[in-house]
């Protein structure tokens, strides 16, 4: 089973082997003992770059991962994957990915919220308010109740995946628990009252979610599995007319540096946007630096 968890600032790709070893039972998911430093059965993960090497080293690591574990593609027995909302380039890349391959070798794909797979790190008892960064002072964000027993697989959803001003999580429930990668800043950023506490929405959360819909016979069809954006992405707010999407495309679009600058002020020159010889003029425009993946 191959499992994509790329909307996170960690991407990862991780295959389970259930035939490896016993498939793990619900207390081991629900306790959150599936984790890739302590797994009951056999699950390797590899982590991918940030930026535009989450997109070229993606497939690349499936196609190695499956040999160095003696598989081939058509051993798997069905796809997961982490839907966000999180990074745009990230959820993009790994929906696009599940989706291709599912087409291809008619497997059957899951798709997971990462919003979700954060709450996998917190005890099963706490109620849960699980948050990402969505820009701009925005955060996406959730809240679930505490497992409702102990074999229990998933929480009661309180409040579905909403993407809303970060300040307004002050009138959010102060008993949950913050769970994110950025927890601990965004609770000092925003003034919450909630206690943080910094997890991943990494590969063995979402394969946690995963297993018990897929062992409960669920699917998705690919041809409907779609990212969870929660947002619009910049050029999608100036199609609708929204004012700061301009400013946001704008200071992407000027270049920084000295000789990029002149370059860019002399019309038709291989370093103007309007050259034929431009980059631009002949593929997408390049994902955004290494760093903090853009939110989605």
């Amino acid at each position: 089973m191959l499992v994509l968890a790329t909307s996170g600032m960690q991407a990862e790709v991780g295959l389970y082997d259930s035939r490896a070893a016993d498939k793990p039972s619900p207390e081991a998911r629900s306790s959150g003992a599936l984790r890739v430093g302590n797994p009951p059965e056999r699950f390797v993960v590899r982590v991918l770059g940030a930026g535009a090497a989450r997109g070229r080293e993606l497939l690349p690591c499936v196609r190695d991962l499956l040999t160095e574990c003696g598989r081939v593609p058509r051993d798997l027995v069905a796809l997961v994957v982490d839907v966000g909302p999180g990074s745009f380039t990230g959820v993009r890349l790994g929906v696009t990915a599940a989706k291709t391959l599912a087409f291809a070798l008619d497997r059957p794909v899951v798709g997971v919220t990462s919003l979700l797979a954060l709450a996998q790190g917190a005890p099963p008892h706490a109620r849960v308010l699980a948050l990402r960064d969505a820009g701009r002072g925005t955060v996406y964000a959730t809240l679930l109740g505490p497992q409702p027993g102990a074999t229990a697989d998933t929480r009661p959803v309180e409040r579905p995946p909403q993407r809303l001003a970060g300040t307004a999580l002050r009138d959010w429930p102060c008993d949950a628990l913050l769970v994110g990668e950025e927890a601990p800043r965004l609770a000092a950023e925003h003034a919450l009252p909630q206690r943080p506490l910094s997890v991943r929405a990494d590969a063995a959360a979402v394969l946690a979610l995963a297993l018990p819909r897929l062992e409960a016979g669920e699917r998705t069809d690919p041809a409907t599995l779609v990212p969870l954006y929660l947002q619009a992405s910049a050029p999608e707010r100036l199609l609708a007319g929204e004012p700061a999407a301009v400013g946001a495309l704008r200071a992407r679009s000027v270049p920084t540096h000295p000789r990029a600058a002149a370059s860019h002020a002399h019309p038709n020159s291989p370093g103007d946007p309007s050259s034929p010889d431009h980059p631009s003029s002949q593929c997408a425009p390049p994902g955004p630096k290494a760093g903090r993946p853009r939110a989605g």
